[in-house]
């Protein structure tokens, strides 16, 4: 299964106004908020909320997709325009369900998407 991540920048420039970020951008420490964090759908199960979609969480706590399908994504509205340069997943531990692969979009409009490429043109 290959489930979509999609990050919305929500400044007009982002050639003039990209922050340069060295560390992680707030899913850990909560600094990005549960309302910023959205899903194609999700698991009728309260451990398996789109704002378990965080590292470190409880081993039963995850966002779970409802469907096991291509076209289910996770949406994370950054509040800035950032440079990512990495990206982790975790699994639900006791229910060995995690993410096998990903794709990566961005929009700053949450209208317009493009998809992260290589340098060779090659979706990532």
């Amino acid at each position: 299964m290959i489930f979509m991540i999609y990050f919305i920048v929500t400044i007009k420039s982002i050639e003039a106004s990209t922050q340069v970020c060295n560390g992680p951008l707030g899913m850990i420490s909560g600094e990005i908020r549960d309302w910023q964090i959205t899903a194609s759908s999700t698991l009728w199960d309260t451990d398996c909320h789109e704002k378990h979609a965080r590292l470190y969480q409880s081993e039963n706590r995850a966002w779970c997709a409802r469907h096991k399908s291509d076209s289910e994504w996770l949406q994370i509205d950054l509040g800035i325009a950032a440079k990512i340069s990495g990206v982790l997943t975790q699994g639900r531990a006791n229910k060995e369900e995690y993410v096998m692969s990903f794709m990566v979009s961005y929009s700053t409009d949450a209208f317009r998407w493009q998809y992260l490429v290589d340098r060779y043109g090659n979706q990532k």
